[in-house]
């Protein structure tokens, strides 16, 4: 089986396949697994928060379940012509394709409270309890906890092509491949070479999560950082899609066969005036 996209919340992991459908395996205490007949297809992006998922549906429009304490699962009424999804640990965010952003959940560190007058946004991220977006300038706008100093100076790097949030921290990287990394360095997540921080680095991509960290190299390298409980600490990435491959003797995953009759990116997009491409 062949997936375009992947996210992984606490216990549950989630793939959109190639035949825009969506599955889920891994832990169901809060319904996680229970994915809702409306996001079983026409599904091009998934975003996973610590006990709760969102799937974006190609007509622009969001589904959410599982844990619902803060009213993460909530999708407000009428939201529409959304491009991106983004889940922290209790709070929810949706980018528009206006470059708006809409925020729903807890907001007990702020981390739903949009900044007023936010437009010209082409990607969010949404970390345990702060959220992000990325402006078509290059620059970044956080809001949030800053309990870790996960925010505090992430409005000084220009030139920022892709973001990353997690618990505590964040990860910025501009379009010379330089790596900014702000907050808590638990596990040693924030723990990089120091090549990373200089410009020509070959670092293409960044993504962090509870425990790890990882830095994607133009060779097609991944680099881990953090935890090592699960000794994974270098992979490579295919040079092509799909993103995984996984087989049939998966039996955790569905098997059945299906025509693909939807397209992996929403009919509206919205694209950075800078891009670092592998």
């Amino acid at each position: 089986m062949q997936f375009l996209d992947v996210a992984a919340g606490y216990t549950t992991s989630y793939a959109v396949g190639y035949d825009n459908r969506l599955y889920a395996w891994g832990r169901n205490t809060f319904g996680e697994r229970a994915i809702p007949v409306a996001a079983w297809d026409d599904v091009v992006d998934v975003a996973a928060g610590t006990n709760h998922a969102l799937a974006l549906k190609n007509d622009g429009t969001v589904v959410a379940w599982g844990r619902n304490d803060a009213l993460q699962a909530n999708v407000p009424g009428g939201l529409r012509n959304v491009i991106a999804v983004a889940a922290g640990e209790r709070h929810s965010l949706a980018l528009r394709s206006d470059g708006t952003v809409v925020a729903w959940g807890a907001n007990d560190a702020g981390q739903s409270r949009v900044p007023a007058g936010l437009r010209d946004v082409v990607a969010i991220a949404a970390g345990d309890r702060h959220s992000l977006a990325l402006l078509d300038t290059g620059r970044v706008v956080a809001w949030g906890s800053n309990q870790f100093g996960q925010i505090s100076k992430i409005g000084d790097p220009r030139d920022v092509v892709q973001i990353a949030a997690g618990r505590g921290t964040t990860l910025l990287l501009d379009v010379r491949g330089v790596v900014y990394p702000f907050g808590q360095n638990e596990n040693g997540v924030l723990s990089f070479p120091p090549q990373a921080f200089r410009p020509g680095s070959d670092i293409v991509g960044v993504s962090i999560s509870t425990i790890n960290s990882v830095l994607s190299y133009r060779s097609g390298v991944n680099r881990v950082f953090g935890s090592t409980m699960h000794n994974i600490m270098v992979s490579r990435t295919p040079t092509r899609t799909p993103l995984i491959t996984l087989t049939a003797s998966d039996t955790a995953l569905p098997t059945e066969t299906y025509t693909p009759s939807y397209t992996k990116t929403p009919s509206s997009t919205r694209t950075p005036s800078r891009t670092r491409t592998p």
